[in-house]
């Protein structure tokens, strides 16, 4: 993983949860995700971490691979560096089944808090990173659009409220 990555492996590791968290320290099988959790009801599922400095999210065509033929148990978490902004467009359904642009709002994001800081400011002392959570079935989405997709979840403490609850 890269070095921002590893960083939010130790935040999501380090964050009060009811998850058991697995590193997945795998070269010889590309595209496996990097995080194995187990959650309060019994269940197994995949987290492949992200981190970009834009909307574009980069996954290799093995992992587009990976999380087309596993779309369930499978999550992508992104966070996007603070540089870039507190708010992206996304592209919500409408009730007609459309697309329309809409506002993921900067008070549903969670700072992405690091063990041993006193000031809990993300990644970088005192910046705070925006996280998204995608399913694994919302892949190529993800790869056209980046960022503009609707996440199921966003901020830290969302994201996380998700992965405990899945079933």
């Amino acid at each position: 993983m890269a070095k921002p990555e590893a960083k939010l492996y130790k935040t999501i590791k380090n964050y009060p949860s009811s998850i058991s968290w697995n590193r997945i320290e795998n070269w010889a099988i590309p595209g496996i995700p990097d995080l194995l959790g187990y959650n309060k009801n019994q269940k197994f599922f995949t987290l492949e971490l992200k981190w970009t400095k834009a909307d574009k999210v980069r996954l290799s065509p093995f992992q587009v691979a990976f999380h087309k033929k596993h779309p369930e148990g499978s999550f992508i978490l992104v966070s996007r560096s603070p540089k870039r902004g507190t708010g992206t467009t996304v592209l919500q359904k409408n009730n007609s089944g459309g697309l329309a642009r809409g506002r993921a709002h900067p008070e549903n994001f969670s700072p992405v808090p690091v063990p041993g800081r006193r000031d809990r400011g993300g990644l970088e002392r005192g910046r705070a990173h925006p996280i998204f959570l995608y399913k694994g079935s919302q892949v190529l989405d993800l790869v056209e659009l980046g960022l503009k997709l609707q996440p199921i979840a966003a901020g830290l403490e969302s994201c996380i409220a998700v992965l405990e609850s899945y079933k």
